[in-house]
């Protein structure tokens, strides 16, 4: 069964197509703003390069984030298109957890972190394992600022290794630093959620039966957008 997988959280538009659970192409490119015109022709030009058409996909997945609100909200509204308008399933996975999955290993715990903006971060922490992109979550998806981060990252981590990743690293840095605990940074190439690592994982959970509702799906925000927070200020200011 062919499957698209779709990863718009980020600057980095990542499209790639899977055969049975075995990522055959892949698309990255800085797209910034540009998710919205570059993401259909990039899929259309991927399934053509396979000699594929629409109707040769069997399923969709999509990152869902937390990650730019409006990349979320492109990536989805096209995955559901897709999932309706060929009558297949739609699997999401999180951004987080797609970026763990590419870092995990097994003498290490793995924090994978995004620009939140705010000065805020995306984070989660996840265990080590030795089976490859099997990572087992220890807290939820988080959105804290640099010094909380390392305190959290203290607190689980003790004495062991842990493993970073992600454009937010930078952010942080200089915090996890003063922890003194051994930190692992990643090459800026693995910084980035690639969708064939978000495509073999959503072929796993769609093998267990695990597909979304397409009426009740959602991106992953994890935080409210900086416009609401400003209107909610400006309306309590008022009363």
């Amino acid at each position: 069964m062919w499957l698209v997988a779709l990863e718009t959280a980020t600057p980095t538009l990542s499209v790639a197509l899977l055969k049975d659970g075995k990522p055959v192409a892949e698309h990255n490119e800085q797209s910034k703003r540009r998710h919205a015109v570059t993401l259909a022709p990039t899929i259309a030009t991927l399934l053509s390069e396979q000699g594929l058409k629409p109707q040769d996909v069997g399923a969709v997945a999509c990152g869902s984030g937390p990650g730019s609100f409006t990349g979320l909200r492109i990536g989805l509204s096209t995955a559901k298109g897709l999932a309706q308008s060929l009558n297949i399933p739609l699997v999401t996975v999180s951004t987080l957890d797609v970026l763990a999955a590419a870092a995990v290993r097994p003498d290490a715990f793995t924090a994978p972190l995004l620009d939140a903006k705010q000065g805020h971060i995306y984070v989660a922490f996840y265990a080590g394992s030795k089976e490859p992109l099997n990572c087992r979550p220890l807290t939820g998806y988080l959105a804290l600022r640099s010094e909380q981060v390392a305190a959290q990252a203290k607190e689980l981590v003790g004495k062991n290794r842990l493993t970073v990743c992600g454009d937010g690293v930078f952010l942080c840095k200089e915090d996890l630093m003063a922890t003194n605990l051994e930190v692992l940074e990643l090459p800026s190439w693995q910084n980035v959620p690639r969708a064939s690592i978000l495509g073999q994982i959503a072929a796993r959970r769609l093998a267990g039966g695990e597909v979304e509702d397409l009426a009740a799906v959602k991106p992953l925000y994890v935080r409210r957008a900086a416009a609401e927070l400003a209107r909610e200020a400006k309306k309590n200011a008022t009363t």
